[in-house]
């Protein structure tokens, strides 16, 4: 879930999901993308917040990289609406947690933390999309 935007070669995560996973088993593929095209700046903001080398698949991406890999596609669902509450869950929990936070990561980080991190609440609520697609292991 929300993981394969950061593998760096997507189709070999895929494909070693393939190989363990047991003939007729079910993978569903959970993740955000771009929905809306982001600026370059977004780009590299939303990169170094998530530590990304670049920017999640879509799902017509998930999907062929799954076909290509020998999965039957089951399904492809659209979740950005239901995603989307998420998007203002976060700020409370954070706010709520705000000490323990400072605490880990230090008066620096949460001063930096304090000025990003709105702008990439605000990208990934206004542009970013969630995808689950749902595929099964040939037999």
């Amino acid at each position: 879930m929300e993981s394969f935007a950061h593998f760096s070669d997507r189709p070999a995560a895929i494909r070693e999901v393939r190989r363990v996973l047991r003939p007729g088993g079910r993978f569903v593929l959970a993740d955000c993308y771009e929905a809306k095209p982001f600026t370059p700046e977004e780009v590299q903001l939303f990169q170094a917040a998530f530590a990304l080398s670049r920017l999640p698949a879509g799902p017509e991406d998930y999907s062929r990289m799954l076909g290509e890999a020998g999965f039957t596609i089951h399904g492809t669902r659209d979740m950005s609406r239901e995603f989307k509450p998420t998007y203002e869950l976060i700020p409370r929990l954070f706010a709520a947690r705000r000490a323990q936070i400072a605490e880990l990561v230090g008066t620096d980080a949460m001063a930096q933390l304090d000025t990003v991190y709105p702008r990439i609440l605000a990208l990934c609520r206004d542009k970013m999309g969630y995808t689950m697609v749902n595929a099964v292991k040939s037999l």
